[in-house]
């Protein structure tokens, strides 16, 4: 099937290219070289929106400049196909990464997520001295108690 018949707007380019670079052979080259051209377009799309959300994207994969050079390559018959679909396979991933990354970060619900502290103070611990919990590694924990137990 025509990639332009299995790319609608709801279609996923990363399933879409896992898929094509698991059959690379069955795949027309110029529906490679529009695969991606789409995750370019997607993985660009994605920076853009962490960055106006004022998050810092990281540093960009190198094979990532590469990619506008694979889009020619892959357009030609006589590409080397296990070089398209490898390079198909790592947009996929660099996509998958950025989404993530752009969930994590501009979720609410992951904001609002409760430090271990205060998951501590809701389950009813308190430090035996009063103050706020502070979590500390090994030796410099603070000892905490429930509220009825003894103080020892």
């Amino acid at each position: 099937m025509p990639l332009r018949d299995r790319m609608t707007a709801g279609s996923d380019i990363v399933a879409e290219l896992h898929t094509s670079a698991n059959s690379i052979f069955d795949v027309d080259p110029l529906d490679r070289q529009r695969l991606i051209v789409f995750g370019l377009e997607e993985a660009a799309s994605l920076e853009k929106r962490l960055q106006q959300a004022g998050h810092a994207v990281g540093d960009r994969p190198g094979f990532m400049d590469d990619m506008p050079e694979l889009a020619k390559m892959a357009a030609r018959p006589e590409a080397v196909e296990v070089l398209i679909a490898a390079g198909m396979s790592m947009l996929a991933a660099e996509i998958d990464r950025l989404r993530e990354l752009a969930e994590r970060l501009t979720d609410p619900q992951e904001k609002a997520r409760a430090t271990f502290a205060e998951a501590l103070v809701d389950s009813g611990f308190e430090p035996f001295n009063g103050a706020r919990i502070v979590v500390k590694e090994r030796r410099n924990r603070e000892r905490l108690r429930r509220p009825g137990d003894d103080a020892t």
